[in-house]
């Protein structure tokens, strides 16, 4: 499996770098936080190679991969760039300056423990 072509068929269907906001992963999936999220093609992606499918929730567009994911996250860094974090109050702590694929590690894990409690509730 290729998972750099995977990345970057991904990477293409969201709209491309020039859409993506922020880019983090939790255990399954890559989670998307996309400028404009009609540019996405939820369709196509969903066929794509190792992709299992695609979730829009709390403003997130999420692509469900499983766990190949960090394989897929780690191949989609160099398409990226030098894309920088949005400035969302963490700057006293200095993240400006990181990759937009960075997140403050307690915010991901609320935001993923609460997905989880509002799934499962």
């Amino acid at each position: 499996m290729d998972y750099t072509k995977i990345a970057k068929d991904i990477l293409d269907h969201v709209g491309g770098t020039a859409n993506v906001s922020e880019l983090t992963h939790c255990f399954t999936r890559l989670r998307f936080v996309l400028k404009d999220q009609t540019k996405a093609n939820k369709a196509v992606i969903e066929h794509l190679e190792g992709v299992i499918t695609v979730v829009e929730n709390a403003g997130q567009f999420q692509v469900v991969l499983g766990n190949k994911v960090e394989k897929v996250f780690d191949a989609m860094q160099p398409l990226l760039g030098d894309m920088q974090e949005q400035t969302d109050g963490y700057s006293s702590s200095g993240l400006t300056d990181k990759p937009a694929y960075y997140k403050v590690c307690g915010t991901f894990y609320t935001d993923y423990t609460s997905d989880c409690w509002l799934r499962y509730a």
